[in-house]
């Protein structure tokens, strides 16, 4: 499944969290500031409905029959 990652502000970017390592995009969230702020940011929206994306379409995948009916099946 498509992971979605949340970097709280100040955590090293060592591992998993360089974004020069994953090819996922890494949102960072500042403690400090209130919550509906990060959620109400443009970045946030924009990752979260592309992840929404990929795991709708890793459903899909799974999901489908393993046959493929076409128009010589009818």
């Amino acid at each position: 499944m498509p992971l979605l990652f949340i970097k709280e502000k100040g955590v090293n970017n060592v591992g998993v969290w360089n974004p020069a390592v994953t090819s996922f995009q890494i949102i960072e969230w500042d403690s400090t500031k209130p919550l509906d702020e990060f959620f109400n940011r443009v970045e946030w929206r924009k990752v979260f409905q592309n992840w929404i994306a990929h795991v709708r379409g890793q459903y899909y995948y799974q999901t489908e029959p393993q046959y493929r009916y076409g128009p010589r099946d009818m």
